[in-house]
């Protein structure tokens, strides 16, 4: 007996050690609620916030599944790894081989697959909360993230920033420094640690920022061999996803990592896509999370900087800061460092509410208060998520539809990309009132028929659209172009669109039409 009194009394009662972490476990109820929305959204929404979620992630991978599908000009000159596409046209070419081959099917799955990296994301950040500063702040990081706008509109869409997030915030669980009394382990973490986030670079290049970052924090730390692991880490995982895998995909090593660098900095073709000022991702925070609860992030990376989570806040602000200097801004650039956001911001609100406390002689807050605050936050960022715009989430002010709903955006198209696709007599489909970049493609479609825009012009000049889409059985057309089809009938609609059929076979599709993409 006295020697577990011995042992309970060594026992370091510090909020922040790793049973602290432990203890924080049950807050983890908070990622069955973040999980409903984001499934929900996963299964029925079918939007486009940018083409990039179609044509750099979902058309490679259906090429690779399936054998045919749009090709964007990053995969003929190998601007990009075959890392995340090929992933995903893996594991849709076994689910084909077990007769789940329905685009929903598949859509749905990849898209939950995709929920549950931000899951995994969030369910890391939870644990550097309680690692830092305790259960308390635990408990708000999953409220604030409960309701981040930002993560429930981009954490189930397929994009290679949302599995960045898991890799990156795994990374900086794996990377962060245990209780001095309990340093078993520390090398394997630090290895680890250099492997996930060296990953992530082969998801997205600029992930090498948050790399560089934790060496930097690691070397900052004296902790030598743990940095001298890390890095170790982070070069196999280049060797094998940029030198190998591009050696094996595009003919040499490294080469998808060169030809992006080239187009973006040396060609400086960046900069067409739209330039913004270097204050756009702070004043789009505030425009997509809504004021308070920007503040509340904003103030709390601010007070995590003066707490043992500084090394990671200077990291996720320098990760940033330095986006921000790039003429081409997109709020989903900085998403693979979003999830650690809500993280360090409960740590940084704790310490200046500890801190005032203090001053006035009082109690720290309570879970009660902290629990009350943290719904609050929560429920203004449910509010602000509810009304968006694509303008409120840095869509270009030049760029038409700004001021629609994010959610909206071309699903109504796709849903009927994916009736269409069920379509037996299909020998061949047409866009009226939109264009194959801002569609699902043929992922959604899933038929190997000819796919193209049809334009309003030449169809009012005809007259008919008989004459205008012989290439085509079917057409999805806006409500108010449907008057230039004269005996097509409607098969389906979904609000201003609608699926048009003609009996008949299809001739030869347009000149114009072609499955691979120009040079943006």
């Amino acid at each position: 007996m006295a020697r577990v009194r011995k042992r309970r009394a060594a026992a370091p009662r510090s909020p922040a050690t790793p049973e602290a972490a432990d203890t924080a476990s049950s807050t983890h109820g908070w990622l069955l609620l973040a999980a409903l929305p984001l499934a929900l959204l996963a299964t029925t929404n079918h939007s486009v916030f940018w083409p990039d979620e179609i044509f750099q992630t979902l058309e490679p991978a259906h090429r690779v599944a399936f054998g045919y599908g749009f090709v964007s000009w990053e995969f003929t000159d190998g601007a990009r790894s075959w890392l995340f596409p090929g992933v995903i046209g893996g594991l849709w070419r076994g689910a084909a081989a077990l007769g789940l081959s329905q685009a929903a099917t598949l859509l749905a799955c990849t898209k939950l697959l995709l929920a549950a990296c931000t899951l995994v994301a969030l369910s890391f950040a939870l644990r550097l909360a309680a690692l830092w500063a305790g259960p308390r702040a635990a408990w708000l990081t999953g409220l604030l993230a409960l309701a981040f706008p930002p993560l429930l509109f981009f954490g189930w869409r397929t994009l290679t920033e949302v599995p960045s997030a898991a890799l990156l915030s795994a990374g900086a669980w794996f990377a962060a420094p245990r209780d001095a009394g309990r340093p078993d382990g520390a090398a394997r973490r630090a290895l680890l640690a250099g492997l996930l986030t060296g990953l992530a670079v082969f998801l997205r290049f600029q992930n090498g920022l948050f790399v560089v970052g934790l060496l930097a924090w690691l070397v900052a730390q004296r902790r030598g061999r743990d940095a001298l692991r890390f890095g170790g880490g982070a070069l196999l995982v280049a060797a094998l996803a940029g030198g190998l895998l591009d050696w094996l995909s595009w003919g040499a090593p490294f080469h998808a990592f060169r030809r992006y660098l080239a187009y973006n900095l040396f060609e400086g073709h960046a900069a067409a896509y739209g330039v913004s000022p270097a204050s756009f991702y702070l004043s789009t925070l505030r425009s997509s999370a809504g004021l308070p609860l920007a503040l509340a992030a904003l103030a709390g990376v601010g007070g995590a900087l003066l707490t043992r989570a500084r090394g990671p806040a200077w990291v996720v602000a320098g990760f940033v800061a330095v986006h921000s200097l790039v003429p081409h801004k997109e709020l989903r650039f900085i998403y693979p460092v979003l999830p650690l956001v809500p993280a360090l911001a409960a740590v940084g609100l704790l310490r200046w509410g500890d801190g005032l406390a203090a001053r006035l002689s009082r109690r720290p807050p309570s879970l009660q208060v902290v629990l009350g605050v943290g719904l609050l936050l929560a429920a203004t960022g449910a509010w602000r998520a509810v009304g968006l715009t694509q303008l409120e989430l840095g869509q270009h002010p030049l760029r038409p539809e700004v001021g629609v709903s994010p959610w909206r955006v071309s699903a109504e198209v796709n849903a009927l990309l994916l009736e269409a696709g069920r379509q037996g007599d299909l020998c061949g489909l047409g866009l009226l009132g939109t264009q194959e970049i801002w569609s699902g493609g043929y992922t959604y479609l899933h038929r190997d028929v000819p796919l193209f825009t049809i334009v309003p012009e030449a169809a009012i000049a005809d007259g008919d659209l008989s004459r205008t889409a012989t290439g085509a059985n079917y057409v999805i057309a806006h409500r108010g172009l449907a008057a230039l089809a004269p005996g097509w009938r409607a098969t389906a609609a979904r609000t201003a669109w609608v699926l048009l059929h003609r009996d008949g076979p299809c001739g030869p599709p347009p000149p114009s039409y072609a499955r691979v993409f120009p040079r943006g």
